[in-house]
């Protein structure tokens, strides 16, 4: 990983500029909503594909501000949401999270930007559980231009039998647990969880396989060299098997699963995938350069700024105070 000296964080400190900051509400059908967040920095020309993050299992949009800030302030347009049924602002529980909502929830955004914002091609960064749906989602949608994944997973059912403990997808309905827990906090209804996984072919590593062998979209993966849920065996079955549009797999040295557990870590990943995104939206062959790093400062600021828009009572103020 490349180092920044003091002078290079004195000189960021003194130049960030600031970003501009938006909020959307997407309809989802039903009376149920998606929030969207916006963030672009306008004192320099917009590169030519927004990127569109997708959050990991579990976390909020607001988990990502950092690495949307490193994209915005080198240039990308910035689109950020919190899936349908899951933690965050947007409508459902986490209980009811299936990954066909979680498909459909990336879906409603991708045409939004491309459809509503008007946009000719986008980007989509997602790490974890978020990839496994992106991988779908750029087989099927036209018009997305590239994709960058990191701890993505490839085989749904070995990632959630490491993380759980247990493999459930042979279960019968009738014989699951009524929930699992994830992270000691989130309960997931299992029965629907697993029929959803079963119908729609989100349990085997052949799926991603397929899915990624014919699409003609250049995808960037990072794995994790201490990640344990996800195998690189199963990323490398995944990539290796594409007949169409370029694939490039890296690793992030030192990184389990959960991206944050390390501030080093964390920040190789911000410049990993802001490299790769230069890189696949500038059409290079390796991976292309940054350029500037948002201080800390900056960070902290807009992270703090971003928690406070999710917290309940903070929303509650804000509608009763609109308009």
């Amino acid at each position: 990983m490349d180092t920044v000296n003091d002078s290079d964080n004195e000189h960021n400190r003194l130049t960030d500029p600031e970003l501009v900051f938006q909020t959307f509400e997407l309809p989802a059908g039903d009376g149920r909503q998606i929030t969207v967040w916006r963030s672009a920095n306008l004192d320099r020309a917009l590169r030519a594909a927004p990127i569109l993050i997708a959050p990991g299992f579990g976390r909020r949009m607001s988990a990502f501000s950092p690495l949307a800030h490193y994209l915005a302030l080198n240039g990308f347009e910035v689109i950020r949401y919190d899936p349908l049924d899951h933690v965050g602002s947007s409508s459902g529980d986490m209980v009811d999270f299936t990954m066909s909502t979680s498909l459909e929830s990336m879906r409603i955004v991708a045409d939004w930007m491309l459809n509503e914002r008007g946009f000719d091609g986008i980007g989509i960064v997602a790490t974890s559980l978020s990839a496994r749906v992106a991988y779908r989602l750029v087989s099927t949608m036209k018009r997305i231009r590239f994709l960058v994944t990191a701890v993505g997973v490839t085989n749904l059912r070995s990632t959630l039998e490491n993380a759980f403990g247990e493999d459930y997808c042979p279960w019968a309905l009738d014989k699951l647990p009524k929930y699992v827990q994830f992270e000691k906090q989130h309960q997931i209804d299992t029965a629907r969880f697993h029929q959803d996984c079963t119908e729609h072919d989100w349990w085997r590593l052949e799926g991603t396989v397929e899915e990624l062998r014919d699409c003609p979209v250049p995808v960037v993966t990072f794995i994790g060299s201490e990640d344990t849920w996800v195998r690189e065996s199963d990323v490398r079955a995944a990539f290796d098997g594409s007949r169409s549009g370029s694939r490039f797999i890296y690793t992030l040295a030192g990184s389990r699963h959960y991206l944050g557990h390390n501030a080093a870590i964390a920040r190789q990943f911000f410049r990993e995938i802001t490299r790769a995104s230069i890189m696949l939206n500038e059409g290079l062959s390796d991976l292309g350069e940054i350029e500037r790093e948002p201080s800390f400062s900056a960070l902290t600021q807009q992270s703090i700024h971003e928690r406070r828009l999710q917290q309940p009572a903070f929303l509650t103020t804000s509608m009763q105070s609109s308009p």
